[in-house]
């Protein structure tokens, strides 16, 4: 038996013996190269067409949310409607074709850079610019091993969807020597950094004392035009 269901090609190939189990391929493919799978012992050729009919249409129900992975593994879906990834470091898979892919890791990375593209557009400053800036400015950057030294770092100001207020820019804190973490009774150079910042007039600089400055965009807060 030769049909064709939504795209796919499929043979069907009865057993002489009407307890066995019938042999079918789609779209030319099977288990391995020169293959064929089996279905059900005792099956009918119909039956097997039936149950594959029903799978191919629930898997096309699911849309472009339905086509995940491997290139290996593809029999089932329509031709054309899937491609390799390209994504880098990931483990060979596909994804629908001129469409996002649906392997978890690849969607989470997706989502990562849709996030920055967002920050960004939100005109924040970042952490890496506004460090070299404040260096060059004479302000000194506190070693990342602590207690050694003294002075500023600047860090990401995102405080994550759990916290009160969370906030996008950044916080640039002052670490005195001796101590592992900034401390609100050691504040440093924080009023000359803040003040330094303002004079700038490029973001928006919140400081009213402690530990702990936050820079962000003066658009921040501020509903865009209708």
């Amino acid at each position: 038996m030769r049909t064709t269901h939504q795209g796919r090609e499929i043979e069907i190939i009865a057993p002489k013996n009407a307890y066995a189990a019938c042999a079918f391929t789609i779209n030319g493919q099977g288990p391995r190269e020169g293959e064929r799978f089996t279905g059900p012992l005792g099956a009918s050729a119909a039956d097997v067409l039936a149950d594959l009919t029903r799978q191919i249409d629930e898997l096309d129900a699911k849309g472009p949310e339905g086509i995940t992975g491997t290139p290996g593994w593809t029999f089932m879906l329509r031709p054309g409607s899937w491609e390799v990834c390209t994504a880098p470091g990931l483990n060979r898979h596909i994804k629908p074709t001129h469409a996002p892919c649906n392997e978890t890791a690849c969607r989470r990375e997706a989502a990562k850079e849709a996030q920055k593209k967002a920050f960004a557009a939100e005109g924040h400053p970042a952490a890496g610019p506004l460090s070299q800036q404040l260096q060059r400015a004479g302000f000194e950057k506190a070693d990342s091993r602590g207690r050694d030294t003294e002075g500023f770092r600047v860090l990401r100001g995102d405080l994550g969807e759990g916290r009160k207020n969370p906030r996008r820019g950044v916080r640039v804190v002052w670490y005195a020597k001796g101590c592992l973490m900034p401390l609100d009774g050691k504040p440093g150079r924080l009023q000359e950094i803040a003040d330094f910042l303002t004079g700038k007039d490029r973001y928006a600089v919140h400081y009213s004392g402690g530990c702990r400055i936050e820079v962000l965009s003066k658009t921040h807060g501020v509903p865009s035009p209708k």
